[in-house]
């Protein structure tokens, strides 16, 4: 599952090449150019994150060109990253979860009532069968 992003950036100048030398050696980076002072990375998200990737243009002495909706996009990406991080360690996944809500939801109900409906449905289901 690789992720992409685009960054505008600027002050590169010189240093594009270390840049993208720097980027591509981290872990999970499958690509990274610059076109036109537009940074575009792709990446696995479970082996870096996009707060990784803006240290890294920030300690290369390129800034990253943000307005404040672009701030809070980022923000959001770096959120839901380390949702996807903190998933990516769960051992038991995803189904132990729906067998530990159906297992507490069963527990809690009366011996020998299954069936949700009213008295009334049951009885008329019953009928028509």
């Amino acid at each position: 599952m690789n992720k992409q992003i685009e960054l505008r950036i600027s002050n590169a100048g010189p240093r594009e090449k270390a840049l993208i030398t720097s980027l591509r050696g981290l872990p999970g980076i499958e690509d990274a150019n610059i076109n036109n002072m537009w940074l575009r990375v792709v990446y696995d998200p479970i082996q870096t994150d996009t707060g990784t990737i803006i240290d890294v243009i920030n300690s290369s002495d390129a800034q990253v060109v943000t307005g404040f909706f672009q701030r809070i996009l980022l923000w959001l990406r770096c959120y839901r990253e380390a949702i996807i991080e903190e998933e990516s360690d769960n051992d038991s996944g995803w189904d132990s979860f729906v067998r530990e809500i159906y297992v507490s939801r069963y527990r809690h109900r009366r011996h020998g009532r299954r069936d949700d409906r009213a008295r009334h449905w049951r009885q008329y289901s019953r009928q028509r069968k």
